[in-house]
């Protein structure tokens, strides 16, 4: 078992204002465990915490059932792939790879064979003699991978690894060192910025904020159960659009009226008791519609054709919105459209504590 257990960390360079607030976790064995936020939050540090790089001074870290909350980081036989490759630049690719394996008294033959199996997951046959400078950033990257390969540790921090990559290559990457994980079994502890790396990499994400943890849970959890304002905007592509709404009767709508939204039962029920709030619509949860039937009418201040789906951009009472549409469609900046919003789809959150409201009495797991 190689699990990772957080208790009650707390972390602050200056004594007074913590970078880290209260933060548990248990990471689980052979899990792809991410920790995302958007920078300045204290994922790198909180990393840098488990790897030993900085020292803990409220709380406990457990590697497998131990407390190594004091542990150097070579006692904690932690790998570690950072963002900037951490390469030695005299060295050859196959010198990175094996650095610091012969201090472990390892015969010439366990080294070839650390190196070979390291070399072919990676791809990186070609490039054994060559220095980092003669390489491009994915190669750099894949040597730091591989080194952490043949280190045989069976748990790898990942610090923002990919963020120095173009589009293309980043997309490569991401299925490559998640389908080296699932072969090696590794418990990989991955940060990131990118809520796409995220999600499309994470067994289990937790998202932080200003040093706290927002919510933990499965990519599809915090995607369909964000449990507050801050997750449900961070996590998406196009990002959720949050709308300060007003219950009136059984609708909820904007100050100008400009958005008028009926309810069901179910949502009436578990609004009765809330007046304002944010209402939460995913750009995928528009659809064009009559005037008749559509929720509100705007004009399109911009259009982003991708091809496979159209992303429409509009302004409705001074707040910038996003409608996703499947498919190719022939408008243009300038017209006005009617939407409708659908009302099975919508998120309601408290307006004064921005905490998810749950409707129908579908609880979602808050660890």
């Amino acid at each position: 078992m190689y699990s990772i257990e957080l208790k009650n960390l707390s972390k602050s360079f200056d004594g007074q204002e913590n970078i880290l607030s209260d933060i548990s976790l248990n990471i689980l064995s052979e899990e792809f465990f991410v920790l995302v936020g958007p920078s300045g939050c204290g994922k790198s540090t909180l990393l840098r915490m488990i790897a030993g790089l900085e020292q803990v001074e409220q709380g406990s870290i457990y590697l497998q059932g131990e407390d190594v909350s004091q542990f150097s980081p070579q006692q904690r036989k932690i790998s570690m792939v950072f963002q900037n490759y951490a390469l030695f630049p005299h060295m050859t690719v196959r010198e990175n790879i094996l650095f610091g394996l012969d201090n472990k008294s390892m015969s010439s033959n366990q080294l070839d064979e650390r190196l070979k199996t390291a070399v072919e997951m990676t791809n990186l046959d070609n490039y054994l003699d060559r220095k980092p400078k003669q390489l491009s950033g994915g190669q750099r990257q894949r040597v730091a991978l591989a080194r952490a390969i043949a280190s045989r540790r069976a748990i790898c921090l990942m610090d923002e690894p990919l963020s120095n990559l173009d589009a293309e290559l980043r997309e490569k990457m991401r299925t490559q060192i998640k389908n080296l994980q699932r072969e090696l079994k590794m418990t990989i502890v991955y940060v990131t910025h990118d809520q796409t790396e995220a999600m499309t990499m994470g067994d289990r994400i937790a998202v932080l904020n200003k040093g706290i943890i927002q919510q933990v849970g499965k990519p599809l959890e915090l995607y369909n159960n964000p449990q507050n304002t801050f997750v449900a905007g961070f996590i998406g592509t196009p990002r959720m659009n949050l709308l300060h709404l007003t219950k009136i009767n059984n609708q909820i709508m904007s100050d100008g009226k400009t958005i008028v939204v009926d309810l069901d039962n179910k949502q009436l029920e578990s609004l009765e008791k809330h007046r304002k709030m944010t209402v939460g619509v995913r750009p995928e949860h528009f659809e064009i519609a009559s005037k008749e039937d559509s929720n509100l009418s705007a004009e399109i201040i911009n259009i982003e054709q991708l091809g496979d789906e159209t992303i429409l951009i509009f302004n409705v009472e001074g707040q910038q919105l996003l409608a996703k549409l499947d498919g190719q469609h022939l408008l243009n900046v300038g017209d006005q459209i009617n939407l409708k919003i659908k009302q099975n789809e919508l998120h309601f959150f408290d307006g004064l504590t921005d905490k998810r409201i749950v409707v129908g009495g579908n609880e979602v797991n808050e660890d």
